[in-house]
């Protein structure tokens, strides 16, 4: 670890025991300038290098992460910024329940469209892990998933929306049953295939996804041999024009599923 690194640690610290003791405006100011630098910093970590949650000022930090987090006083913004740094560190902390919490936070205080992307990129990174646990969170998640990417006005986050919903539906037969059981599921399968016509790669290669996962007759119509080379070439496409990596890695995925599907037949 670096000394401006472990210094910035150190000062992160403090000003996380000082905003505990006392949550005033100018303690709270503190907190979130010095979280800023720290996530902006660990952010730039290289991933074989992370950092090791045994040293002692970082797990003071982590131990005041853990009390912020829990804390009903912290704000959204605050609890953003510690989410983002905790997701840097690169470790298996299953925190995407406490994000989900600072989802629900973000929509309650109106916070504004980028906030509420920081947080759902987090959920979609992390969705994507194979260690995610999926606890109760899942379903509240699920049914906000729904809604926004079936209301009439969509919003600036449906690509994050649409690869999340990718994401749980991949990883858990039980998040599929949750979505067949939405009261917005039959709206929801015809978006899907609406969506298939979208500009953004990621909500069109998640709409596949999902369709293959969700849905038997969409399945066999989307999927047939007659769309298949069209499918191939829109994947392809992804996997040379993609802008997002988490795109290009659902992206492989499906490429994959779809050739072993291929070769058991």
């Amino acid at each position: 670890m670096s000394d401006g690194l472990r210094t910035l640690i150190a000062l992160a610290t403090t000003a996380a025991h000082r905003f505990y003791s006392d949550n005033n405006q100018n303690n709270a100011t503190s907190l979130d300038n010095h979280l800023a630098k720290l996530v902006q910093l660990t952010n730039t970590l290289d991933s074989s290098a992370r950092l090791s949650i045994h040293d002692r000022q970082l797990c003071e930090l982590l131990r005041h992460c853990s009390l912020l987090l829990n804390g009903i006083s912290t704000s959204a913004i605050i609890r953003s910024r510690l989410h983002l740094f905790l997701f840097n560190l690169g470790e298996d902390l299953q925190i995407c329940g406490s994000i989900f919490e600072s989802l629900k936070l973000s929509l309650r205080e109106q916070l504004g469209p980028e906030n509420l992307i920081d947080v759902l990129r987090l959920l979609q990174v992390l969705t994507y892990e194979r260690n995610v646990v999926l606890g109760i969170w899942t379903n509240d998640l699920i049914s906000f998933l729904l809604r926004e990417v079936t209301c009439d006005d969509e919003p600036e986050w449906l690509p994050y929306c649409i690869a999340i919903l990718c994401n749980l539906a991949t990883r858990s037969k039980s998040a599929c049953l949750r979505m067949r059981k939405s009261s917005s599921y039959k709206a929801f399968t015809h978006k899907l295939l609406k969506l298939l016509a979208h500009n953004s790669r990621t909500v069109v290669i998640s709409s596949l996804v999902l369709i293959g996962f969700l849905e038997e007759k969409l399945r066999n119509t989307v999927f047939c041999s007659r769309n298949i080379p069209q499918t191939f070439r829109c994947i392809f496409n992804v996997l040379i024009l993609g802008d997002h990596l988490m795109t290009r890695h659902i992206a492989v995925d499906l490429l994959k599923r779809l050739i072993i599907g291929d070769s058991a037949d």
